[in-house]
């Protein structure tokens, strides 16, 4: 298996790093499983943190492939902080990397 490393953004949470390298949220699992840092699936991650990613392996390659070819990052945050419900809503959930 190739492993890449990763650096969080700022708000990212354990659940967004899944569905930006794997495409689905079920590969939280295979971070907890690679990270010894990440103990479960509540705990906050820090901007500028390094992950390891299994590079080759995709639970939904087209949604890794349209994040990434769009050059976007998942950053919704964690519930009560960071996306709000203004006029700016969308662009909440679209920062450009």
């Amino acid at each position: 298996m190739k492993m890449k490393t990763i650096t969080v953004l700022d708000n990212q949470t354990v659940q967004d790093v899944a569905v930006q390298y794997y495409g689905s949220v079920e590969g939280q699992w295979w971070l907890m499983t690679d990270n010894a840092v990440i103990n479960s699936l509540t705990d906050r991650l820090n901007a500028g943190d390094k992950l390891l990613i299994r590079s080759d392996s995709a639970i939904s390659r087209d949604i890794v492939e349209y994040f990434s070819s769009r050059l976007i990052a998942i950053v919704a945050g964690e519930a009560g902080n960071g996306g709000d419900y203004d006029n700016g809503f969308s662009n909440d959930f679209n920062i450009q990397i």
